[in-house]
């Protein structure tokens, strides 16, 4: 007969990650139906407000070269905006948008939303696998709701940084499960949507070094580093095709602007509220009720001990990959290459969100849902 302190002892042992001691025992898990239900609503309620704002700033010239441009000749690059190469995001995009009449603006949405769809699947399952489902659930959907996010829906050229990042972390996702060639694929496709997501091959080498013996960890380094010089060879010979003129606009270097830059994308967990007429209100509701839905359901999960963890020091890792995020902006701003915007630092959202999840997640049951649901309802206001 088992002893009953041992069983005490046993079943604090094997608490889901993620739980309170003390917190009761979770609900019995929600109807997958409604769950999915709940991620629709949070997408939608993502785009609805953003078909009010058509097409802006590079769009434009985007839209014209795709109207004009045969597909092949568009792909080359010579006709988008210089230096940047990026035929998925750009030019492919744009002319599957310019041909699509009078559906332009809603195609445009969609494709938007399936990146973003496609890199809070990622968050989720890389939050779940490093810390808990409750972590993984958090992490997507502060994602989602997060308000650069909703600006880059909102804006066309926005897809490029959207597609990049979905890509970015379903290589390194893919790189977690050891799947050698999905994540040299999705690498190097990443670095055709946005060159800063050649950060990928970085992230890559790091998760290598820190999970790996080093003797297996060269036999991955050497196809990731021979992935990398391709998609700088190409790049560099496409470049060669290109003919342009004129000046660049001259970037002024700021250090206070920087600063205020990085305040305002931590600023993006919570926005300012104006004064919500009632669809907002409305909208918003809906937001709350599906991230509770979300994160009750997650928390649900049986989660694992840290003994059990897939990976050595995630929170770690997740952590220089935040600050890997933001060079783009630092180095950008320090070489004078980009203004002291927090829209050049996206790539380390979703590092930031799982970092926010991971302090969240272990929190009482009530506090975490609450808090979250909070987050995303002020985003939407």
């Amino acid at each position: 007969m088992a002893h009953p302190h041992r069983t005490v002892r046993n079943t604090a042992a094997n608490a889901p990650a993620g739980a309170s001691r003390g917190e009761p025992k979770s609900a019995a898990p929600l109807p997958p139906a409604l769950i999915h239900s709940a991620w629709l609503v949070l997408l939608l309620v993502l785009v609805a407000d953003t078909f009010r704002i058509v097409f802006f700033a590079d769009d434009f010239h985007m839209l014209d070269v795709a109207r004009r441009v045969p597909l092949l000749d568009l792909l080359g690059g010579q006709h988008g905006i210089f230096p940047w190469y990026r035929p998925l995001s750009r030019e492919l995009y744009f002319w599957l948008v310019a041909h699509a009449g009078p559906l332009e603006l809603v195609l445009a949405r969609v494709l938007s939303l399936g990146a973003v769809a496609l890199a809070a699947a990622q968050v989720r399952a890389l939050g779940s696998r490093w810390f808990s489902p409750r972590a993984g659930a958090i992490a997507a959907v502060l994602f989602v709701g997060f308000g650069l996010t909703k600006f880059l829906l909102s804006w066309g050229s926005g897809f490029q940084d959207l597609l990049a990042t979905a890509l970015l972390l379903l290589a390194v996702r893919e790189h977690t499960e050891q799947r050698g060639a999905r994540t040299l694929l999705w690498a190097v496709l990443a670095c055709f949507a946005k060159e800063t997501a050649a950060l990928v091959f970085p992230l890559l080498l790091l998760h290598t070094l820190m999970n790996r013996p080093l003797r297996a960890a060269w036999r991955e380094w050497l196809p990731q580093s021979g992935a990398l010089v391709f998609v700088a060879v190409v790049h560099l010979l496409v470049r060669q095709t290109w003919h342009s003129g004129g000046r660049s606009v001259e970037v002024v270097r700021s250090a206070s602007e920087l600063t205020a830059a990085l305040l305002r994308l931590l600023g993006g967990f919570q926005g300012p509220i104006d004064a919500p007429g009632p669809v907002t209100l409305g909208l918003a509701a809906l937001a709350m009720a599906a991230a509770v839905l979300i994160v009750t359901q997650a928390s649900a999960k049986p989660g694992r001990t840290a003994a059990d963890a897939p990976d050595r020091s995630p929170a770690l890792f997740v952590a220089l990959a935040a600050v890997a995020g933001l060079t783009p902006l630092l180095l950008g701003q320090a070489m004078g290459v980009v203004t002291a915007s927090s829209y050049y630092a996206y790539s380390a959202v979703p590092w930031l969100c799982l970092l926010v999840a991971a302090g969240l997640a272990p929190l009482p049951q009530l506090v975490s849902v609450a808090g979250v649901a909070l987050l995303v309802g002020g985003n939407t206001l």
